[in-house]
């Protein structure tokens, strides 16, 4: 399913009053939350996408950015119908971005207020596509952790799940002081709450509560005071009445509070299909009764000592939330808020200038000694590639197996993989946009040719820049495009770090340019080396 049978948009094709964030051109807004602004917007080929703009608090956060950049990264090369793709993002920008597939479709939550809870055929049909969707992400060695109705948006009775990897930077803010919870608490697993780990149990929790809403049109945690509806998450007292009596089962053990006691994903998919072929997904052992996992100890509550487990033949008691944990008077006004305080952010550099600066580099340089800048350029976007390529790796090592000096080791031993892996692609990459730029050369130096336009000898040197003119946004926007873009803009990143690095690359990159046309000016002629002669076309 693409972006365009997603959206079913007339889109206008001029505005008044244009705003471009990058250089996606803004249409209208479409929803705000706690991680920042959605817009309806359309790329530079005017097809439609979700523009979100971070808010300040994730956008100012140097450590927030970066582990969001890593998650991107994989994020990109996920590929599912109920997945809304991530397609571009620039965290440096002077408003930080994410761009993403636009898909044109209510949210759950507000398809089942409308209309009411889902039938048997819904439900499948809503949990088919939440088990693919959180298969494939899972696959990616990623955890959602903010799986909820408001994150999924439903297109032709299919749903797509949107914030993958966006919204576990949400949790870092969310939790932003004792007392304060900022979000939506009726569908954060008991393991987050705690402040432990996620792992993919945390998504099946979140599933199976997405699928009480759905069945019943009400979160299983019921609604109140923010810290009763997550003592009742913490104690695994969740009301799953009115959920079809062949699908409770499976739904009841998925919300256990112990993510051990949770079935695995094989056999949550195998049982559902039950509940699909229109069987029970009961199981033959019995239920246990939730157990409370451990209790994290912090200075301000009360000793782990004071949390009994209950009996399993009594029915749950409710106890009151920790005495001495310290409350805010305007608790639920600021929940409702969605927008926590945090101290003033720290903007990043904005690289647009210093890479569209490059790019002029390149293309004086493409009109000048063309072979040698294809050479240089592929030597770059190899060695740009292999760079993410390793420093992804080894941040990957150190988040999943802890900081050690083996995982340097470890990523090194397979760096002469990963530079063939990057060499190989970046010149895979760039065999489209050669194709457009040698094109658009031949095409201009005939132009020039025929036509009475007086610039003399300078005439090839002017056709092959408008060759490179044409080449190097189809490199950054075409097939590839999202590897290159990232990959260059670390490399940028490391090599031109803060303000002053970023000024004496953009004014390097901008003298380099300027000198090579007056270079070119003075001395008209095009320097084929290594090559004696003009290759094919040109000779």
């Amino acid at each position: 399913m693409t972006t365009s049978d997603r959206a079913g948009l007339w889109l206008p094709t001029a505005a008044d009053d244009d705003d471009y964030i990058g250089p996606y051109r803004i249409i209208r807004e479409v929803g705000a939350g706690g991680m920042g602004v959605v817009y309806l917007g359309v790329d530079p080929v005017d097809r439609p996408v979700a523009v979100k703009v971070l808010r300040e608090h994730i956008a100012g956060d140097a450590n927030a950015r970066a582990r969001l950049r890593r998650e991107l990264s994989t994020l990109e090369k996920v590929r599912h119908r109920c997945v809304a793709g991530v397609l571009d993002a620039d965290l440096e920008a002077a408003r930080p971005y994410i761009v993403t597939e636009f898909v044109a479709g209510p949210q759950l939550d507000e398809y089942v207020d409308a209309q009411g809870p889902l039938a048997r055929e819904g439900l499948v049909n809503l949990g088919h596509g939440l088990i693919g969707a959180l298969s494939a992400i899972h696959d990616m060695r990623i955890v959602h952790r903010d799986l909820k109705p408001g994150n999924i948006l439903l297109h032709e009775r299919q749903p797509v799940v949107i914030d993958f990897g966006i919204a576990q930077l949400a949790d870092d803010v969310r939790l932003t002081m004792t007392g304060l919870f900022v979000g939506t608490p009726g569908y954060v697993a008991p393991e987050v709450i705690y402040g432990h780990s996620a792992s993919p149990a945390t998504d099946w929790w979140g599933f199976a509560a997405t699928m009480v809403f759905a069945a019943t049109g009400r979160s299983p945690a019921g609604t109140g005071p923010i810290e009763v509806v997550l003592d009742r998450i913490r104690r695994g007292e969740l009301d799953t009445r009115g959920v079809d009596d062949d699908l409770r089962p499976l739904l009841d053990q998925c919300l256990l509070a112990d993510p051990q006691a949770r079935p695995s994903a094989p056999e949550i998919i195998e049982r559902f299909e039950l509940y699909a072929a229109g069987r029970s997904t009961a199981t033959a052992t019995p239920v246990l009764a939730p157990v409370e996992p451990p209790t994290l100890i912090q200075p301000t509550e009360r000793p782990a000592t004071a949390v009994l487990a209950q009996p399993t033949q009594q029915p749950p008691q409710r106890t009151p939330p920790p005495a001495k944990a310290p409350r805010q008077p305007d608790n639920s006004k600021l929940a409702k808020s969605r927008t926590p305080y945090v101290a003033p952010p720290t903007r990043g550099v904005r690289r647009a200038g210093t890479i569209a600066a490059i790019g002029l580099l390149m293309i004086a340089l493409v009109a000048s000694t063309p072979l040698v800048a294809v050479g240089t350029l592929w030597a770059l976007l190899s060695l740009a590639r292999f760079t993410d390529r390793f420093t992804e790796g080894l941040q990957w090592r150190d988040e999943s197996r802890g900081a050690r000096r083996s995982n340097f080791v470890r990523e090194l031993a397979v760096s002469p993989w990963s530079a063939g892996a990057a060499a190989v692609g970046s010149a895979a990459t760039m065999l489209l946009p050669g194709a457009f730029g040698m094109g658009t050369a031949l095409v201009a130096g005939e132009v020039l040719a025929t036509t009475e336009l007086n610039i003399g000898a300078v005439g090839a040197n002017v056709a092959l820049a408008a060759g490179g003119a044409i080449a190097l946004p189809v490199l950054w926007w075409g097939p590839g495009g999202t590897s290159t873009r990232r990959a260059v803009r670390r490399s940028v990143q490391v090599l031109a770090p803060g303000t002053y690095g970023a000024s004496i690359l953009t004014a390097a990159a901008l003298g380099g340019a300027a000198l090579l046309a007056i270079l070119m000016w003075q001395f008209p002629a095009v320097n084929w080396w290594p090559s004696s002669v003009p290759p094919g076309p040109f000779g």
